[in-house]
């Protein structure tokens, strides 16, 4: 598989990559303080006692929702952008599953390989699902893409590309 054919969707990047996954969990939840506040005069008296800042609130969270919003965009298109390069500029190579550990559906593996001569060694967070599951297994192979600018950089393809 050419490596200038790869690449993944934003949805999957948001899906997969952990930075990306709670900048969009912390925007999220800062407009939901906001649009909280904004229908607190509304609510009824039993929810109004949970309320996160009284009925002034609304200006304050609007300012923090935009702010966070705005940082939280950053993270992700930079997120975006750097997975996106190196799936566009990076080499793909066959690694080594060193440790692989399952906890329910979740997990991680240790993973090694081999770019220019010289050995790496990674550790991912997985989702395990079936296919996944079945296909990993200790001392097995595992696809990377390594950038080619900074090989310690290393994604595992099948988080990325389904």
């Amino acid at each position: 598989m050419e490596a200038d054919t790869i690449k993944p969707k934003l949805t999957r990047i948001l899906a997969v990559d952990s930075a990306a996954k709670v900048a969009m969990i912390i925007c999220l939840f800062s407009w939901f303080m906001l649009i909280f506040s904004l229908l607190h005069p509304y609510l009824p008296e039993t929810l109004r006692r949970f309320s996160p800042g009284g009925s002034g609130a609304a200006k304050e969270y609007l300012k923090s929702a935009l702010f966070i919003s705005v940082l939280a965009t950053l993270v992700i298109a930079l997120r975006a952008f750097t997975i996106s390069g190196i799936f566009k500029n990076g080499v793909p190579i066959n690694g080594t599953i060193d440790v692989l550990k399952k906890r329910k559906s979740g997990g991680f593996i240790i993973y090694s390989y081999k770019y220019k001569d010289r050995e790496y060694r990674k550790t991912t967070s997985l989702v395990f699902t079936e296919t996944m599951s079945a296909q990993y297994h200790v001392g097995g192979p595992i696809d990377l893409m390594v950038s080619k600018r900074r090989p310690d950089q290393a994604l595992v393809r099948d988080r990325f590309i389904s």
